[in-house]
């Protein structure tokens, strides 16, 4: 709900998670690593409602500009 208030809050929400997708390093979990030169691309594939407002939509945009610039895709599925 807050996000619809507020819809920036979609875009930092979603830039949050692009930042993390394009700072990841590495990790570890039973005895097997990933590391970040094993990664060939980067992607966040997002479930959208199909109610979203537009201008919901135009911060989702801007987001997936922002991916673009940090070398993460973003592809987003609407849903409803």
């Amino acid at each position: 709900m807050a996000k619809l208030a507020n819809p920036n809050q979609v875009y930092s929400s979603i830039k949050g998670n692009i930042d993390a997708a394009a700072k990841f390093k590495e990790y570890a979990l039973s005895g097997r690593e990933l590391t970040s030169s094993m990664i060939s691309n980067r992607e966040i594939q997002l479930a959208i409602p199909a109610d979203t407002t537009k201008t919901q939509w135009a911060e989702i945009n801007r987001a997936i500009e922002y991916g673009k610039s940090q070398g993460v895709k973003v592809t987003v599925t609407q849903v409803k």
